[in-house]
């Protein structure tokens, strides 16, 4: 949603950040989305649902760092994964800088490598692989 919300309104947005986002979608969310009391995001991540094509042709004009987490390990698929989504799909987004952090899809956010990149981009405007 920061891709299309800053695609949106780019004339007020400076920077994008992005952290273990399935921008490829999920195959997983194919099943998942027909759970009784599943969360509408399900529909809105599927591989080929409306979000995610608009995404797919998307090319932000301002710095983007897409943050991927590749420490995980989810049974269900043979993909390389960090525990909930695929690292091939958050690797899909078309732009931007994108560097690997080696923890799961929630040990990531609190990461020592994730919290000096976001404070690098953020704040120095730079980013160190």
């Amino acid at each position: 949603m920061a891709v299309l919300t800053a695609a949106e309104h780019i004339d007020k947005i400076e920077r994008v950040c992005a952290i273990s986002t399935p921008f490829g979608g999920s195959r997983a969310a194919l099943a998942l989305r027909w759970l009784p009391g599943h969360p509408k995001v399900m529909h809105d991540i599927t591989p080929n649902s409306a979000k995610i094509e608009l995404i797919s042709q998307l090319k932000l004009q301002v710095p983007t760092l897409n943050i991927i987490s590749t420490g995980g390990s989810l049974p269900t698929t043979p993909e390389p994964n960090d525990s909930i989504v695929t690292v091939a799909s958050q690797k899909a987004l078309g732009f931007g800088k994108k560097v690997e952090v080696k923890a799961n899809h929630f040990e990531v956010l609190l990461h020592e490598k994730t919290v000096k990149l976001l404070q690098d981009f953020l704040f120095q405007g730079e980013v160190e692989g």
